[in-house]
């Protein structure tokens, strides 16, 4: 064991003496190999709408940028 010097503190120097909670390490078991799963596989679910905008009320947007980018979601 290291004996320390006089007069020049301590071996263990603890973070945060003066905060209101401590940390420990923990060995939980939770890095063990063992228990990992496979990788999720990737899948897509099909969405239904009857179509990309249904109704504008917008003051903001004219008729004609409207009807230009209606036309371009069917192409």
């Amino acid at each position: 064991m290291i004996q320390p010097s006089k007069n020049r503190g301590t071996l263990s120097n603890p973070d945060g003496r003066f905060e209101p909670q401590t940390r420990e390490h923990f060995a939980d078991g939770g890095d063990i190999e063992e228990d990992i799963l496979p990788p999720l596989e990737p899948f897509l679910l099909p969405k239904h709408s009857k179509s990309v905008i249904s109704h504008n009320d917008s003051p903001d947007i004219s008729r004609d940028i409207f009807d230009a980018l209606c036309h371009m979601e069917s192409e």
